[in-house]
């Protein structure tokens, strides 16, 4: 009676519901390639090629293309090998031990992080592969979190699940976490369905105001995701 009087805030049971939906995107933003190798240590991205009803993985670049690029044609990694030899010579033979141990490791993290960017522009550029690359300054967008969001990564579906590129990745398996979520989702889709949610906190009334916009911009584009943040 209350909505056939134009009352918006009357209850309304039973809620949304999105049964038909069988098939999921997954979004994952990232903006440099500090936690690549994290992402590769947990195969992120072989082990959702068995997750059932994932169609399509949006891997969401928050810097120019050209870093992503150069990342894996090994280029950072020359870098780095130059900078760590010009400090050695400033250390002592006892100091060169520890630097030369640490050495190796951001040796062996820009390998596997070379490695990583190769298989996304990879899986990127085969059209048969569900990964693709949105890359956000090509269109107009700035380095920002609330990208993910962003109407103009035209996901194909209804239904979205986000990721943050530093995990947990190994703790949400499909068949405990992911598949009951969409499950739930399906049964209440006019909301968000969340795990290991991240407290935000704004110092500031525009910080408030970008987040606001975004979530509208995202009801008025696509029905509201799952989300493991």
């Amino acid at each position: 009676h209350d909505q056939a009087n134009g009352n918006s805030d009357a209850c309304s049971l039973p809620p949304s519901k999105s049964c038909h939906v069988e098939t999921y995107t997954a979004i994952l933003l990232s903006h440099n390639g500090d936690r690549f190798p994290k992402m590769a240590t947990a195969s992120l991205f072989s082990k959702t090629r068995s997750w059932k009803g994932l169609t399509e993985l949006i891997f969401v670049w928050n810097a120019p293309r050209s870093d992503l690029e150069r990342i894996a044609s090994g280029d950072d990694n020359n870098y780095d090998d130059n900078n760590n030899k010009n400090d050695n010579n400033d250390y002592s033979n006892t100091n060169n031990t520890d630097s030369n141990s640490t050495n190796s490791n951001s040796a062996n993290s820009n390998s596997t992080s070379q490695i990583f960017a190769q298989q996304l522009l990879r899986r990127h550029d085969d059209p048969s592969d569900p990964l693709r690359i949105f890359y956000s300054l090509e269109h107009g967008l700035s380095d920002d979190l609330l990208n993910r969001y962003h109407p103009l990564l035209s996901p194909r579906n209804e239904a979205l699940l986000y990721f943050d590129d530093d995990g947990p990745f190994s703790s949400f398996p499909f068949r405990s976490v992911i598949h009951p979520a969409l499950e739930l989702w399906k049964r209440h889709s006019d909301v968000q369905i969340g795990g290991r949610p991240r407290h935000l906190s704004f110092s500031s009334s525009s910080s408030s105001r970008r987040l606001e916009t975004a979530l509208h911009r995202q009801r008025e584009s696509v029905t509201l995701p799952m989300a493991i943040d």
